[in-house]
């Protein structure tokens, strides 16, 4: 076993985690290890396997949160741009919306209808946008996912979506759901520019802004174990009975979610990296 812990067969140690999350996933930065729970060993994005063999989250945040823990999807495999639905127009910005560069991914724009597409070679349920100008009014925001091969449905029952219906404020958003069954790899069909052979999901603001929300950055994310309404100060425990849950191949960091933030939360894992 070498200095770092990896065995002949390649496993890490396992790794006893016990904190209080600092941001609602990992902040809108998928270049930042800042807010993630634990982080490969060395320098790796793709074909290192997290294992989690015990999880337990505690919402002690004085109201009722939803809650999950998973992995963030690497920069390598994802890609963000804008929407402009007269035209069914996908332009890419992944750079943008990757960087950490301020204001220079747009969320929306004044016109109803417009918004932002993301993708990925891998299923994902999870979006952390690190909003840099705030939007302003009173817009109406919708949800939707590939189906078919021309086909946009709306995610109707998600966990968490922080611009439904109300205004992208500064700083971490976060949308949340669970992959639908249906869910479909984009073909050209769905709009001229996408990526196809990418799992979409379209973000689109039905009534738009008085003043479009623009992002810093964004991070992409599964999730898994979701819980709606964990009370105040109660503990989801995942116990695993021996058994350990990999995780998706790619994730490159463990990361958790609980939807109201509050220095108090606590998270209690097990976790080892295999590769």
């Amino acid at each position: 076993m070498g200095n770092h812990g990896w065995s002949d067969g390649e496993y890490s140690r396992w790794q006893a985690i016990d904190v209080a999350p600092t941001a609602l996933i990992d902040g809108g930065d998928p270049d930042s290890n800042t807010h993630v729970l634990y982080s490969h060993e060395r320098s790796a994005t793709g074909g290192i396997r997290i294992q989690l063999a015990y999880g337990a989250l505690q919402n002690r945040s004085g109201s009722t949160s939803n809650v999950g823990i998973g992995v963030r999807i690497p920069k390598l495999e994802w890609n963000a741009g804008q929407w402009v639905n007269a035209t069914t127009t996908y332009t890419d910005d992944t750079t943008d919306f990757q960087d950490a560069g301020a204001n220079d991914a747009a969320l929306e724009t004044l016109v109803a209808n417009d918004g932002f597409i993301v993708s990925s070679t891998k299923k994902f349920n999870a979006l952390c946008i690190d909003v840099g100008t705030a939007s302003v009014g009173v817009p109406v925001r919708v949800l939707e996912y590939s189906a078919g091969t021309s086909t946009w449905t709306a995610i109707t029952n998600y966990i968490d979506f922080a611009g439904s219906a109300a205004v992208y404020p500064l700083g971490e958003n976060v949308i949340v759901w669970v992959p639908p069954a249906n869910w479909a790899v984009m073909a050209a069909g769905h709009g001229t520019g996408v990526t196809v052979g990418h799992y979409g999901i379209r973000v689109r603001a039905s009534t738009p802004s008085a003043t479009a929300g623009v992002a810093d950055s964004m991070s992409v994310h599964r999730l898994y174990f979701l819980l709606e309404g964990l009370a105040d100060n109660n503990l989801y425990e995942i116990p695993l009975g021996g058994m350990y849950f990999p995780m998706e191949l790619t994730g490159e960091a463990l990361v958790s979610y609980i939807s109201t933030l509050d220095n108090q939360n606590r998270v209690t894992a097990l976790v080892r990296a295999r590769g």
